[in-house]
């Protein structure tokens, strides 16, 4: 599932203003879903609500970096890696389903977050799994890094607003998906990344975004 902002009427005006590249990643994430579907066997989370969700972290994800001023490849970069920012889950899910359905009621049991559980059971998070993937698929370094450290901005190294502020903030604003043992799939803001950031002060403007984006999804 693909989600983009603008009706294109042809390839070239496509291509005019998103680039070869960012067609290219398009297609790329098109066929990845498409090459993973939800075995009738896993009953953890479904796979369709989490990328019916991933469309509207990528739409906000893009208007955060538009109204920060962005250019429109970082908004391109934003879009991407919003679209594709839990696809690790999906990879664990995929992997071995046993052993994710026991991370997952560990993580109720412990009512920590998901990638905290992932990586003491497994060894790594599904945001390292899902960054390793796209980063064999060659796409941008930019999507990667913001899918690698979606849910610890601070260990990014960042010291500017980047994709990563904007799939962080997007998925850390919106309404959550719970898994079926009751754990948050989404993200929890970290407001010292925004301070070291200096965008702290912004908060307000991004929760009023991502409350008209959240609206779109009741509906």
């Amino acid at each position: 599932m693909v989600y983009l902002h603008t009706t294109f009427f042809t390839v070239k005006e496509a291509v005019n203003l998103l680039g070869l590249r960012t067609i290219r990643d398009l297609v790329l994430t098109a066929h990845l879903f498409e090459a993973m579907p939800q075995s009738p066997e896993w009953r953890g989370f479904s796979f369709e609500q989490l990328q019916q969700r991933s469309v509207y972290v990528s739409q906000l994800a893009a208007d955060i970096c538009k109204n920060a001023g962005q250019d429109k490849n970082m908004q391109a970069q934003a879009r991407l890696a919003g679209l594709l920012l839990d696809v690790g889950m999906i990879v664990l899910a995929m992997g071995d389903p046993e052993k994710y359905h026991q991370v997952m009621i560990r993580a109720q049991e412990l009512n920590q977050p998901l990638y905290v559980v992932e990586k003491m059971m497994l060894g790594a998070t599904h945001a390292q799994a899902g960054a390793f993937l796209l980063d064999r698929w060659n796409l941008a370094p930019e999507m990667v890094h913001a899918v690698l450290f979606h849910h610890v901005p601070n260990a990014s190294g960042d010291t500017s607003f980047s994709a990563l502020t904007a799939v962080h903030l997007a998925d850390s604003l919106l309404p959550p998906l719970f898994n079926a043992m009751g754990v948050n799939m989404g993200g929890r803001l970290s407001r010292d990344y925004l301070t070291s950031l200096g965008m702290i002060n912004e908060l307000p403007n991004w929760e009023m975004a991502a409350h008209d984006v959240a609206r779109l999804m009741r509906n």
